[in-house]
């Protein structure tokens, strides 16, 4: 099975933690079906904060809920209805196919805001007449 979808331009502009909990989110929203038959589904990610997003364990314990952020808040509160998904940690270095796209998506993201910072820095320094 392979999912694929770009980012639309709000997505693009998540966080790391947001972009991989969403896209867990997207992918277990696709296969639900399987998630519900399966006794157990182990889905492994190479970014340790999604194994306790995905548990709730974080947002359980964050003293101020007005500090919450509510996209990591209905991700988590969505992954949690499943009892038979076990998230699990396993570093990038062991994966056998690396992540490519995302690094590839960070990469590009930096030079977006570079050239958006240089672009602005050259504006402001134009004298008008």
């Amino acid at each position: 099975m392979y999912l694929s979808r770009q980012l639309t331009a709000a997505e693009g502009r998540y966080c790391l933690t947001e972009m991989e909990l969403w896209g867990l989110m997207r992918v277990v929203k696709k296969i639900k079906h399987i998630v519900d038959a399966a006794p157990t589904v182990i889905a492994f990610t190479d970014h340790s904060a999604v194994v306790a997003m995905a548990k709730k364990t974080v947002i359980a314990n964050t003293v101020s809920p007005d500090r919450l952020n509510m996209r990591l808040v209905t991700v988590s509160t969505y992954l949690s209805q499943f009892d038979n998904l076990e998230v699990v940690f396993r570093p990038g270095k062991i994966h056998k196919i690396p992540d490519v796209l995302v690094g590839e998506l960070a990469r590009l993201r930096r030079e977006d805001l570079l050239h958006a910072n240089n672009s602005k820095q050259q504006s402001q320094f134009r004298p008008h007449f």
